[in-house]
């Protein structure tokens, strides 16, 4: 085993060598101005000393080899005299350190190709007493060549069990021997994907990853993005894009269609479907290219392009058969503002309003907001349940507007760059757009704006806030720093820095701990460590001096009371609400039972028991569908019918939100 595995680092080294006298200078060019802007414009920016090297040191290592499955402890102590020598690496233009990463990392990768042919070339012993530590962050990397090679054979050993557990519930009169040599062959075929992703990474993606565990040890939310990754982030923000409407992922080293965004080309075309495999694609008349093991944000590039462009597809459909497609390329708007009225039992009506994210764009979010808050009053609806569930944030100033539609005056937001003194954002409505009763619904994953409306009517006690324990604690600003090489006139990319905090209207900051909510609803993350609290160099909380703040418009009044027949509504009988809870149990302890046996039938015990545990919470499926769901703009076009109709069903599938129209109907009862 061990001279196999020693050839095979001789070759890994000497594939990779050192980077083109070309790319190096560009790598340079590159670090150094993120160091620059760095230290000019972050808001905290660290010194260059031996703290900061060490940081660096084992931040990258995690970044480059999270699972600890390509480094030995050899390796590691080749790399050991640069812990407190990277400093001056940046300081001196070198790169010696990320050099040498890279060729081990690279001769690891091809270790790990040779480790698995020579596993699933022999035999297993799937009986044997034996397990594996399955979070990194417990283990220590491998001793050598021979512990790392013991370590892929588990590894190895636990998707074959994954993968027969798996067959022998859709196969279940299969034999023993017809299931084991399935499950070999797809963990042989998932285990090699992964690792041929990993090779396949480019030289610029890599080094990004270097300038991002300088950034990280920083600021979590402190990034570089390659103009390709900046791409797809407006994209998310502006919410549209130029493209065929679908959405993507990675099975097996192919593009499969996840999602037809309905109203685009390919949801118009009807030539699509999920599942369907995307095995080339062309531009125009040219020649199409396949796009097997081409990463996600490769795939996507071939799929954008400029309106009204033409795009040729081979599909692989379910059939088995392959189909080709040509479609020209549309502006594709992604999920925006929605409002529906609810109504249940012949109750008050009550307005629905989901935000995905605080967007800009030709029109933003907050006039489609203006627009929903003056057809709610017009429907003569009382009070509006917001949903910022999983919106992570966006545009600041979208956000202002639309906070002030629920004030007739007062601080909107406090913002504070560095030690300047902190700005702050005033109202200038003399007159609140919406003055009814208000339940802003939030989760862990709400962030940044989401958290920044909440945490402001909360302050002014204008809405009362439900949902997680808290959300997810961004109360950072960023700015985009663009770094260039002017010699070619070539962006290198983006630097998303950390210049500042945001704070509600009474000085509190969201940030790290986030906007605490004034009703919990239990939910699969309850008493789990959450958002930005889990992250190693996530920056602190720091509040301004809070200062009372007072509106005339409305307040929640008998809080208690509310929250009191909620709870009694939650806990009574078998809610939905009480399994997400045993589901949040269940994660727990999942994070705590990370050593498994691989012994199968030790293994299969395991399973059976999280399947039983699963199974009984996820038994209960909710769906009211005596909650009306009412259109407030009727949908023009069949793309909206159908989107409206999805909608629709949602809404009356989420028990969140229909505990939200309760609390709603409480509020206009003692409220």
């Amino acid at each position: 085993m061990r001279p196999y595995v020693l050839v095979f680092l001789f070759i890994g080294i000497g594939l990779i060598g050192c980077s083109q006298p070309q790319d190096q200078d560009q790598q340079l060019l590159l670090i150094n101005e993120v160091v620059k802007t760095v230290n000019q414009n972050q808001i905290n920016p660290r010194p260059l000393d031996d703290q900061l090297s060490n940081d660096m040191f084992f931040k990258y290592l995690e970044i480059i080899d999270p699972n600890k499955i390509f480094f030995t402890q050899k390796d590691i102590q080749q790399l050991t005299s640069f812990k407190t020598k990277i400093d001056d690496q940046l300081l001196n233009g070198e790169l010696t350190f990320y050099h040498k990463t890279q060729q081990l990392l690279q001769a690891g990768i091809e270790n790990a190709e040779a480790f698995l042919r020579i596993t699933f070339d022999g035999k297993l012993d799937l009986n044997k007493e034996e397990n594996l530590e399955t979070d990194p962050k417990k283990r220590a990397f491998p001793k050598d060549e021979e512990a790392m090679a013991d370590l892929w054979k588990r590894r190895i050993k636990l998707k074959i069990l994954e993968e027969y557990f798996i067959e022998q519930k859709l196969h279940p009169n299969f034999t023993s021997d017809q299931l084991m040599k399935i499950a070999k062959e797809r963990a042989q075929q998932l285990l090699t994907s992964q690792i041929k992703k990993t090779q396949r990474i480019d030289k610029e993606t890599r080094f990004g990853e270097y300038v991002n565990a300088f950034l990280k040890v920083h600021d979590f939310q402190s990034t570089f993005m390659l103009p390709k990754e900046k791409e797809v982030w407006q994209t998310e923000i502006d919410r549209s894009l130029i493209g065929i409407g679908v959405r993507i992922k990675i099975e097996n080293d192919y593009p499969v269609v996840e999602e037809i965004i309905v109203g685009g080309p390919a949801w118009k075309s009807k030539f699509f479907a999920e599942g369907d495999v995307i095995l080339e694609v062309g531009q125009g008349a040219e020649i199409k290219k396949a796009v097997v093991g081409m990463s996600m944000l490769e795939v996507i590039s071939l799929l954008k392009g400029k309106k009204d462009s033409e795009v040729r597809l081979a599909l692989r459909k379910s059939g088995g058969y392959i189909k080709e497609v040509s479609l020209i390329r549309k502006p594709i708007e992604l999920e925006q503002t929605t409002g529906y009225v609810l109504q249940y039992n012949n109750q008050e009506k009550v307005g629905y309003l989901r935000l995905p994210r605080f967007y800009g764009g030709e029109e933003g979010c907050a006039q489609h907001v203006l627009n929903y808050l003056k057809a709610f009053k017009e429907a003569q609806v009382n009070g509006v349940v917001f949903d910022l569930r999983n919106n992570k944030g966006g545009r600041a100033n979208e956000a202002r507007n639309i906070i002030s539609y629920f004030l007739e005056d007062g601080v909107l937001m406090q913002m504070q760059k560095g030690d300047e003194e902190p700005r702050i954002f005033e109202s200038q409505h003399s007159k609140a757009v919406y003055d009814g009763h208000l339940v802003v619904l939030v989760n862990s994953n709400s962030g940044s704006a989401s958290e920044l409306f909440s945490g402001t009517m909360q302050d002014y006690q204008r809405g009362l806030i439900i949902g997680s324990e808290a959300t997810f604690g961004k109360g950072s600003i960023q700015r985009f720093y663009k770094i260039h090489n002017q010699e070619e006139g070539k962006l290198l990319g983006e630097i998303k820095l950390t210049i500042g905090r945001f704070f509600t209207a009474s000085g509190r900051s969201p940030q790290y701990n986030g906007i605490s909510s004034d009703l919990v609803l239990p939910d699969k993350n309850t008493g789990l460590i959450t958002g930005e609290r889990q992250y190693k160099y996530a920056m602190a909380a720091k509040n301004l001096s809070i200062k009372e703040v007072t509106q005339k418009v409305r307040k929640v009044k008998n809080e208690s009371e509310i929250i009191a027949s909620s709870v009694k509504r939650i806990n009574l009988g078998e809610s939905i609400f009480n399994l997400e809870l045993e589901k949040s149990i269940l994660a727990q302890r999942a994070l705590k039972e990370t050593k498994i046996s691989l012994n199968q039938e030790a293994f299969f015990k395991r399973k059976e028991r999280i399947a039983s545990s699963l199974r009984r919470t996820g038994r209960y499926i909710f769906d009211q569908k005596d909650l009306k769901v009412d259109d407030v703009v009727i949908p023009n076009g069949e793309a909206e019918k159908v989107r409206a109709i999805r909608n629709k069903r949602d809404i009356q599938q989420d028990p969140y939100i229909f505990e939200s129209y309760q609390i709603m109907q409480d509020m206009f009862q003692i409220g």
